[in-house]
């Protein structure tokens, strides 16, 4: 009313339609706030496009010096259709940061900011479970380990990034004893107990019956949940939300340190204060509080809510705690600037202006990358006139300095092809670091599996390196990262990690700062360190940390391009002279959340992009070294079109030795035949007609699936396996399920991935 008439208005009308007058509700700003926050919440649930950004500052002096005019005309450009005068900049300033964009680039960053749109939208819904579902429904649904009680705080570990605490909890039990009744919990009963007075004996003896056959069904699914908390999905390094179950929601982020069947150990950079939400749980109960005065009916209702705590605060004894999956970190900001920042040419949040022109082109118009003639002569059936597609530039005579750059990366690379660990690299990996170490613009390293790429590429980097080069080691997890500074430390190639020691690797945690490398984090020795190292490793989301700003690379080389989508590897890109895509877009593609945004492009990686677009500038390793013959001819007939080759005739021929078969008589007799040295690769009917292999069935989670039958199978086999004598170490278990992951067999040392750990 105020909004529409524009006046203040004190207080309402509530008509009832059971009561013969109207009653008047005096405003109250404590019940308002939250009115307006659902208000609010469901607005933006309704609008289905972009809200409007704030309007254009219209200050000449401010946004001259603004650090973000770039990336602000931008967006006024491409999403609001901006022009000087609607701008406010001063005269000419709007041209130079925003005139250069045509309608093919407006439209492109304009297609892909409403693909982060829709896929934010789509990460948001997933997320509010979180804050509507109790915990014991959001576990049913995956994402969440709900009942837990805390145990005792291990003690604290101490890490380069400063002392983490630990907290330790385990499952309740009386896992189906529901927490604290949360608010539309207490309504729901409130309401119950008026609907009981005004109904007959028989309704009541029905609705009682009812709420026996749920509880039956809730105390049953809650048995079955605290099996294992190995089944529920979540792993050690996973950014979970901890929350007191029905009383605080989110009290801290925290890190998944270790999972056991009975037990999760969480990690955080600061203290929860885990007695004082046990003090508030259970001084749980009042009714009163800022509403006023209560009722006699109220004050009934409040009596039944004391009483039912009490129960369960005598049942439990202790707060109950639940895990949530992370999902609120929203990448979209990151994203937008982006692609902002290759439409912008300048004005400080927009990078280099030459750069981001090239990257438009190479980009969003597909021109052909250029490579050094030398390096093209040198590539297998090329030289320096047809290497690549006819009619396009590949092959260019750069400038004085850009040639004298490339030509010294490639004596570079030729130094180390010749010498003793260039004897390591077959033909095609050898073709790979000669295309690195000319390329121009980009080089595309399509990486089949077990074909050497991280030792490949490893090798590219130190021959850049040789050659005077700096190069950014960029992928979009850190573990992709690692795994090529870790060949890079075997290499004896010297290089920074940045980020949080909690997420790298152990073998890396000494090039990080303050690692035993770089003991010294004092300003001007960090200034000293990032100007002189040649190698930096860094995610692709973190290449706006502080000690990179203002820095610039020759190179950069992104692991997992083919996983990655196009907006989140932009930003190594526009701190680099060039970039080396590596990945395989045949394997997994980028994941993407939202339906809508994957249909508009989202979950076509810039690698596949430029593969498809510049086939002339890709490299292909194709002589594996992982799998034998008949393991080898799944992948080449269903995916590689027989492009995959062995390495070698041993790989090819390797077949399964058991130091002590006869070890199998004890286990079924149904995984006997797979045990065959002979069978390299078998299929398990697991149909439920089948007498002799338990039946197995997918059980369908809100955020993954899991199949206990399969599993069950799984652990027979590893179990035959090790009674034959197998090593822990030579058995590997691979589910497309990440709640299979880490399930019953970490116990003996076996190792278990997740297809998203496997790819390569």
């Amino acid at each position: 009313m105020e909004e529409r008439y524009r006046t203040p208005v004190s207080s309402g009308l509530l008509w009832n339609v059971n009561q013969p007058a109207m009653q008047l509700v005096p405003r109250k700003h404590a019940e308002l706030a939250p009115l307006l926050a659902r208000r609010n919440a469901l607005a933006a649930h309704l609008w289905q496009e972009r809200p409007p950004a704030p309007p254009m500052l219209q200050d000449a002096f401010a946004c001259r010096r603004c650090h973000s005019a770039g990336v602000c005309a931008a967006y006024h450009a491409v999403v609001e259709g901006g022009t000087p005068e609607s701008s406010g900049f001063e005269e000419g300033h709007f041209e130079s940061l925003a005139g250069h964009i045509s309608a093919p680039h407006a439209a492109f960053v304009a297609h892909w900011m409403g693909l982060v749109d829709w896929e934010e939208a789509g990460a948001r819904a997933r997320r509010s479970g979180m804050w509507a579902l109790p915990g014991p429904e959001r576990e049913a649904q995956g994402g969440c380990i709900s009942n837990l009680a805390f145990s005792h705080c291990p003690e604290p570990a101490s890490t380069q990034d400063g002392r983490v605490h630990l907290y330790c909890f385990v499952r309740h039990q009386q896992a189906s004893a529901p927490g604290p009744p949360q608010h539309h919990q207490l309504h729901t009963q409130q309401q119950q107990h008026q609907h009981q007075r005004q109904q007959s004996h028989t309704q009541q003896q029905q609705e009682q019956q009812q709420q026996q056959q749920q509880q039956q069904q809730q105390s049953s699914q809650g048995q079955q949940q605290a099996a294992s908390l190995l089944d529920l999905g979540m792993a050690a390094g996973d950014m979970v939300l901890l929350s007191v179950d029905g009383l605080h929601t989110a009290v801290g982020r925290v890190t998944v340190h270790e999972v056991t069947p009975s037990s999760v150990v969480v990690a955080s950079r600061r203290p929860v204060l885990v007695e004082r939400y046990k003090a508030q749980w259970r001084g749980m109960g009042g009714c009163g509080g800022p509403a006023g005065r209560e009722q006699p009916q109220q004050q009934q209702d409040c009596h039944l809510q004391q009483q039912q705590q009490q129960q369960q605060q005598q049942q439990q004894g202790a707060a109950l705690w639940r895990l949530d999956k992370d999902e609120v970190a929203s990448l979209s900001v990151t994203l937008r600037t982006n692609l902002l920042r290759i439409a912008s040419d300048g004005g400080g949040g927009g990078g280099g202006g030459g750069r981001a022109a090239r990257l438009r082109a190479l980009i969003i118009d597909l021109a052909a990358p250029r490579m050094h003639s030398l390096a093209a002569a040198a590539l297998p059936g090329g030289d320096a006139t047809t290497q690549g597609a006819p009619g396009d530039a590949a092959c260019s005579t750069p400038g004085a300095s850009t040639g004298l750059r490339l030509r010294l990366r490639l004596e570079a690379a030729e130094r180390y092809l010749s010498g003793g660990h260039g004897a390591t690299l077959n033909e095609e990996q050898a073709a790979a670091v000669r295309r690195v170490a000319g390329a121009e613009d980009y080089a595309l390293v399509l990486g089949m599996p077990g074909t050497g790429k991280t030792s490949t590429i490893a090798a590219a980097i130190r021959a850049l390196v040789e050659g005077g080069a700096r190069v950014l080691v960029s992928a979009y997890t850190n573990s992709a990262v690692d795994n090529i500074l870790v060949k890079l430390a075997q290499l004896e190639v010297p290089f920074v990690r940045l980020g949080r020691q909690a997420t790298a690797h152990p073998d890396i945690h000494r090039f990080m700062l303050g690692g035993a490398e770089y003991p010294d984090r004092s300003t001007p020795a960090l200034r000293a360190l990032m100007d002189s190292v040649r190698v930096v490793g860094v995610p692709c989301l973190s290449c706006n940390n502080p000690l990179l700003a203002g820095r610039h690379f020759d190179v950069a080389v992104v692991d997992e391009a083919g996983q990655i989508t196009l907006p989140a590897v932009l930003a190594p890109l526009m701190i680099s002279s060039s970039f080396v895509l590596v990945g395989d877009h045949y394997q997994l593609s980028p994941l993407v959340v939202s339906p809508r945004a994957a249909e508009g492009g989202l979950g076509v990686s810039l690698f596949r992009r430029l593969c498809e677009a510049q086939p002339q500038a890709v490299t292909a390793l194709q002589r594996q070294y992982r799998m034998c013959a008949a393991i080898m001819a799944l992948p080449n007939a269903l995916v590689y079109s027989g492009r995959l080759a062995a390495g070698s005739a041993a790989v090819a021929g390797a077949e399964l030795t058991l130091p002590r078969p006869e070890a199998l008589a004890r286990h079924p007799a149904w995984l006997r035949p797979l045990m065959a040295p002979a069978v390299r690769v078998a299929f398990l009917d697991t149909d439920p007609t089948d007498a002799d292999v338990a039946p197995c069935g997918e059980v369908q989670l809100r955020e993954g699936t899991t199949n206990p039958g399969e599993a069950a199978a799984v652990a027979a086999l590893a179990a035959a396996l090790l009674d034959a004598g197998v090593a822990p170490g030579e058995i590997g278990v691979v589910s497309p399920y990440r709640a299979q992951v880490g399930a019953r067999w970490l116990g003996v040392g076996l190792w278990m991935w997740g297809l998203d750990s496997t790819v390569g």
